[in-house]
């Protein structure tokens, strides 16, 4: 298991290399919020494995399709304050994924 000092490092490099690519243009504004949010709820409040389990099964581009393009804008649709919210899009992403496998 990572120690704090770590935890920290790990978190800084990651943000930076998601500050990198939409200073680039590979990300717009929306994948930026998204990315950063999912970054501290994962590693700094350490919630919503299953959110992370899910990201991990998508394969997007394999097969590139509507469905990806659906499930990227449930993503970014993702209000990560509102509990209810983060359920109801994990419930949505989890029927797209097992639709597009």
């Amino acid at each position: 298991m990572p120690t704090n000092s770590e935890w920290k490092l790990l978190y800084d490099d990651t943000a930076s290399v998601i500050m990198d690519l939409f200073i680039n243009g590979r990300i717009n504004s929306g994948e930026l919020d998204f990315l950063l949010n999912l970054l501290e709820t994962v590693m700094i409040k350490r919630e919503h494995s299953e959110l992370v389990e899910l990201l991990k099964k998508w394969q997007p581009g394999a097969n590139h399709s509507e469905i990806d393009d659906i499930i990227k804008a449930t993503l970014l649709a993702i209000d990560f304050k509102d509990q209810l919210n983060i359920e109801h899009n994990v419930n949505i992403l989890r029927d797209l994924i097992d639709l597009d496998e």
